[in-house]
């Protein structure tokens, strides 16, 4: 299944717009791969408007995906949302990204995809104050502390460690 508007109403008309919104399933826009479940309320929202030779769309496309945060693990739900704003044409126009009207159906389907895909945090967390899962144990540190030494010095700076005072072999050979 696709995501299409049909400008039927609108092709002959200049300056008319048409109003509408489209719920997409993710199985709609996504490959099999990103289709986890994990999608809901795909929502397009948007208006075409006859400017002459080209049509112009203007929306919003929001989604909620969920997904564990990087740091802890926890289920955590993201709101996405995205403007779009991008013109439709019989005919290429140069200098100028312009897709393709079909018959009377703008082909929504890869460009909402594309939308959908760049908009989704990189990085997600269940708060920016996250404070991941411990090292050493294994626990959330945001729900209980441990006394884990977290702390590993970089291996590469060993040989300075034997420098610090309070170390075997204390201070400078002179």
């Amino acid at each position: 299944m696709t995501a299409n508007i049909n400008i039927y109403s609108i092709r002959e008309h200049k300056g008319q717009t048409l109003k509408g919104t489209i719920h997409l399933a993710a199985s709609q826009l996504l490959e099999e791969e990103f289709v986890d479940g994990c999608w809901e309320d795909i929502v397009f929202d948007y208006q075409v408007t006859n400017a002459g030779e080209l049509f112009l769309l203007e929306g919003t496309l929001t989604a909620r995906h969920t997904q564990p945060c990087n740091r802890c693990l926890v289920s955590t739900s993201v709101q996405v949302k995205r403007e779009l704003m991008e013109k439709f044409g019989r005919q290429a126009i140069p200098d100028e990204e312009v897709f393709p009207v079909k018959g009377d159906e703008l082909e929504l389907t890869s460009l909402l995809r594309e939308h959908l895909l760049l908009s989704h945090p990189v990085k997600v967390l269940c708060d920016d104050e996250c404070q991941g899962l411990c090292p050493q144990c294994g626990r959330n540190r945001n729900e209980q502390d441990c006394d884990c030494d977290t702390v590993s010095p970089d291996p590469r700076l060993a040989a300075l460690e034997k420098l610090l005072p309070g170390h075997q072999g204390e201070g400078k050979k002179e």
